[in-house]
């Protein structure tokens, strides 16, 4: 009697299956990693156009824009979905020339506590700061009134009963550092 057999063996598919895994298992991790430093670099680009779009705006005009004027300005940021700003209310650096009356030692009510080695140190003459909702999506900056704390990149901490990983990219500005940039105050 003689067999006629077509087809595939069980063993050789489970060969091909067997080198089709151990091809993406080794191909799919550097892709996915490409991918996370690729949206990282876009939020870097992001934060630091959306900060140097500020310093423009306050050089031209001495003063800060408004979040509109902003808006305005610099679309591409995604102001208010993916990015933000906040600046200073006292003293008013929104207001026309607010700048040219300004000392740079004087003090303003903006305030980032910034991790350091043994806890938070605060800025305090902080004119303005942007920051990116990070990769999450999500605003992980805890404020109190003016006052904004940050984490490292990477923490982990507890919101609404879930643990969550910081990962908000902030820059901010200070006081002295716009006056220097900006030439306008006093």
């Amino acid at each position: 009697m003689k067999e006629n057999a077509a087809g595939y063996t069980l063993v050789g598919l489970a060969m091909v299956l067997l080198v089709a895994g151990v091809i993406v298992l080794t191909v799919l991790p550097p892709v996915v990693g490409n991918l996370k430093t690729r949206a990282l670099y876009t939020e870097k680009s992001a934060i630091l156009g959306l900060r140097d779009t500020v310093l423009g705006f306050a050089m031209e005009n001495c003063r800060l824009p408004t979040q509109n004027e902003l808006q305005a300005c610099a679309p591409q940021y995604g102001l208010g979905e993916r990015t933000g700003y906040v600046v200073a209310t006292s003293p008013v650096l929104t207001d026309a020339s607010a700048l040219k009356s300004l000392k740079a030692e004087a003090g303003t009510d903006l305030a980032l506590r910034v991790p350091v080695q043994d806890g938070f140190e605060a800025n305090v003459n902080l004119a303005f700061f942007v920051y990116t909702t990070g990769l999450n999506r999500r605003e992980d900056l805890e404020s109190e009134g003016m006052e904004y704390r940050i984490r490292v990149p990477g923490e982990r901490f507890e919101l609404d009963g879930q643990v969550h990983v910081y990962d908000d990219l902030v820059r901010y500005v200070t006081l002295e550092a716009l006056c220097d940039k900006t030439g306008c105050c006093q």
